[in-house]
């Protein structure tokens, strides 16, 4: 957020000074909650309890994360309201399966290559102002979502592993080494448990 405050949003303002940048986020600190600054547009939230709700009032989402792994919730989230998503490289590793490779927003649903603050920016800005572009990356944030993401999509191989789990569970319990060492620490935690709640109540007094 402090990234987006003092780096990001100030370039994005003097492009399109009317524009208001809207930042969420439950158990906002001290110090973010500090960033809040009506004159520049530039709005701390906090929880919203209704996240479709909020999301599918906005135009754009921006996310430059620095760090992070794997499935990013706020981006899915975005594709789902209907928002197309800015980030960086970061933000979209792990997101497109065998499309990451090409690193090409045209498989994007908005811009996920920038690698420097003026490419983010003006990428914010070519969403928000372009119709085309705008559309395009709606669209393909909704394809991304039902090839990778829906139930559709992978049911089939749940389904099969789940299927799988049942007709060998006898081997597989075999060869879980961790679940034999859960099972016999729980059966000792029992056993010395109980033992504790006899020796008490034999000392109760009478």
């Amino acid at each position: 957020v402090q990234q987006l405050s003092k780096h990001i949003w100030p370039r994005i303002r003097k492009q399109l000074p009317n524009a208001q940048m809207h930042v969420y986020g439950a158990h906002v600190s001290n110090t973010v909650q500090a960033l809040h600054n009506l004159k520049q547009g530039f709005h701390i939230k906090g929880f919203t309890p209704d996240l479709e709700e909020t999301l599918s009032q906005y135009r754009v989402l921006l996310a430059p994360l620095r760090y992070g792994a794997g499935i990013k919730g706020k981006i899915v989230d975005a594709w789902k309201c209907g928002l197309p998503v800015v980030t960086t490289p970061i933000g979209s590793e792990g997101m497109l399966g065998a499309l990451q490779e090409k690193q090409n927003d045209e498989h994007w649903g908005g811009s996920a290559f920038a690698t420097s603050i003026p490419e983010f920016c003006d990428a914010a800005v070519k969403l928000h102002c372009e119709e085309d572009a705008w559309n395009s990356a709606v669209k393909r944030g909704r394809e991304i979502l039902e090839e990778l993401y829906s139930a559709s999509s992978h049911w089939g191989n749940v389904a099969q592993s789940l299927e799988d789990a049942v007709q060998h569970r006898a081997k597989r319990r075999s060869v879980d080494m961790m679940r034999s060492l859960l099972w016999q620490e729980k059966t000792r935690s029992t056993e010395y448990f109980s033992r504790w709640i006899e020796a008490k109540n034999r000392n109760k007094p009478d």
